[in-house]
């Protein structure tokens, strides 16, 4: 039988274990590690919890316990589950102001398009009626796919799962506008 004394530190080791399990199906599903505020987050309720509940333990036991959190915290975030966080983590990098070549340097590498069948009922010739505000925004693009007006949208995947995760980049005199992350 354990004794009693080590069930704090067992218990702060169950905790800040789940929480590392959090954090990684979190950023498994949605790529949240790219965010500098999740990091944040985690990392200070981690050693928070592990300075809190390993206080009665040595200190190199309650140092090594942290630094173990913070490379789990470290590894996570540089782990790429999927194609998903590297696209975050390069869209992060466009700015207002770009020009296209600028977008294309980075962007390059992604699939360009929304992967979508044009709507065949909305033509932008025709008359503004009801529900159909966005007509003037959207068209065709040559090759018969949805594309938004004077945009750009990147995407990463083919696959169902993220086909529909669009980096919009709006244009307008040559340089970049507006961006905005739309996810599946």
């Amino acid at each position: 039988m354990m004794p009693r004394r080590h069930l704090p530190l067992l218990l702060t080791l169950v905790l800040l274990g789940g929480l590392l399990g959090f954090f990684a199906v979190c950023d498994s599903v949605d790529a949240v590690s790219y965010l500098p505020s999740w990091n944040a987050v985690i990392l200070c309720l981690g050693l928070g919890l592990g300075a809190y509940g390993s206080r009665s333990a040595p200190r190199v036991v309650r140092a090594g316990l942290l630094v173990a959190f913070v490379g789990g915290v470290v590894g996570i975030r540089l782990t790429e589950w999927n194609s998903r966080k590297p696209f975050l983590r390069d869209f992060s990098l466009l700015r207002i102001g770009m020009t296209r070549g600028e977008v294309e340097a980075v962007m390059g590498r992604y699939i360009e398009g929304t992967g979508w069948p044009a709507n065949p009922y909305v033509r932008p010739e025709a008359p503004q009626a009801m529900g159909s505000e966005l007509a003037r925004d959207v068209g065709q693009s040559p090759g018969g796919a949805l594309a938004l007006k004077d945009s750009v949208v990147y995407r990463h995947t083919h696959q169902g799962w993220g086909d529909s995760d669009w980096g919009i980049v709006r244009f307008e005199a040559g340089r970049v506008a507006e961006l905005s992350f739309s996810p599946d």
